[in-house]
């Protein structure tokens, strides 16, 4: 017998193994995580905070919120400058890009960049340094970058752009995190919205969205934990056999390294059926598109999502409104595994033509500004490695073969309305 099977044996056969197949962890309902990836910058985490930002909103706190959340940024202005105060979520400035929060108060205006996953573009934060230039040339303004760890931002979104006349000036920033700070501001006002019955509403959407926030940065409260290791009996166990340990290791870090091999293997098999069509061309992604690679796997894999791309060109497209249109395949946290028709030029992500919408009848399929249209495939959470859309079932032949055929599908309608 060789060592991964004396492993799997040893663990199989003992009692600790027969308690981990009874226990059944039983969540609490979360409408946020059945209508949202818990890694959703857009469509959750930058409209919740907000929500709880604006004294306007419907959450009652007025700007309680608001106070408390500047307190733990180290902003030091009067309460009184908060009456009135503004906020707007995905405001557009010409030229400048659009900015995920926006706050004015009295007396200036604060930007919150907020970044759980996406990739940093060029002269990102400098170009909101000139925002705020601009909307409060004499006032007191603030530019926090927002991510998961308080990461700090690439020198790609912290410096001017090349070419520009103030080349070497940098976005004077802070960096903030989920993990701290949000997480902290959440319970205090989970804390505090406890404490009055009429709050009741808002203080379940504020916990609910503390649990999202928690599993968004892979945290997990104290009694959740507690509650698991009791019904395992895995402190007892490794008590009673210590060299138990390595194997669990071992078995843990194998589990890792499956849940990255499958959608290896999904992403490869998807890629080598469109590399047969001769319509397209494999190229390199553009610069600041990561490429498809194992870093991005693993990283799904141990539950810290990134995203990366597979880039075709496609050939025979007459309409020189989609010059530069390729096929592109990627994984990310607001789309999980999708396939897209974008245009790009050099590095450059080119606009959608205006009015042309060819997939408009194409169940599933979305499109905006930047995309002709794109398709999330169904059923699969690449984070996930156990449960229904769970990455573990790609292990079955033919739940693997269905999940790339329905992907190699989705591209030949897209090549079947733009090729001649």
């Amino acid at each position: 017998m060789n060592n991964h099977n004396n492993d799997w044996h040893q663990f199989s056969v003992s009692a600790l193994y027969q308690r981990m197949s009874d226990c059944r962890v039983v969540q609490n309902p979360n409408i946020l995580k059945t209508l949202f990836s818990a890694h959703d910058e857009v469509r959750l985490h930058t409209p919740m905070i907000g929500w709880l930002m604006d004294p306007d909103e419907d959450h009652g706190l007025g700007e309680e919120p608001l106070a408390h959340f500047l307190v733990l940024l180290g902003v030091e202005i009067d309460r009184s400058q908060l009456t009135g105060a503004r906020v707007w979520c995905e405001r557009a400035f010409p030229d400048l890009g659009r900015v995920d929060l926006l706050l004015q108060f009295s007396g200036g205006y604060l930007i919150i960049e907020n970044k759980l996953h996406a990739a940093d573009q060029e002269a990102q934060l400098w170009r909101y340094q000139e925002v705020l230039r601009h909307l409060s040339p004499d006032g007191d303004c603030y530019l926090f970058y927002l991510t998961l760890e308080g990461s700090e931002p690439s020198d790609v979104s912290v410096n001017a752009p090349e070419g520009n006349r103030a080349k070497g000036n940098k976005a004077n920033y802070q960096c903030i995190s989920y993990r701290s700070d949000i997480d902290v501001w959440l319970k205090e006002l989970i804390e505090i919205t406890a404490k009055d019955p009429d709050m009741g509403r808002t203080h379940q959407i504020l916990s609910q969205y503390n649990e999202v926030v928690m599993e968004a940065v892979g945290m997990h409260s104290r009694d959740e934990a507690y509650e698991l290791l009791n019904r395992t009996g895995l402190r007892d166990h490794l008590e009673s056999s210590p060299e138990d340990a390595s194997v669990m290791v071992r078995l843990a870090r194998s589990v890792t390294y499956l849940h990255a091999s499958l959608l290896e293997e999904l992403v490869s098999l998807i890629s080598e059926q469109l590399g047969n069509d001769s319509r397209l061309a494999l190229v390199a992604p553009p610069a600041r598109w990561s490429k498809m690679d194992w870093s991005i796997y693993e990283a799904w894999a141990s539950n810290k999502p990134s995203a990366g791309y597979v880039f075709f060109r496609i050939q025979g497209v007459e309409s020189p409104e989609l010059d530069g249109v390729h096929l592109v395949m990627g994984i990310d946290t607001a789309d999980s595994l999708w396939i897209g028709l974008g245009r790009f030029s050099g590095s450059e992500h080119m606009k959608a033509p205006g009015g042309y919408d060819p997939f408009v009848g194409m169940k599933g399929a979305q499109s905006n500004e930047w995309w002709l249209g794109w398709y999330t495939l169904p059923g699969l959470n690449p984070v996930n490695f156990d449960g229904e859309d769970g990455v573990a079932r790609l292990i079955e032949e033919k739940a693997m073969a269905d999940a790339v055929k329905t992907a190699v599908q989705v591209a030949q309608k897209y090549l079947e309305e733009i090729t001649c």
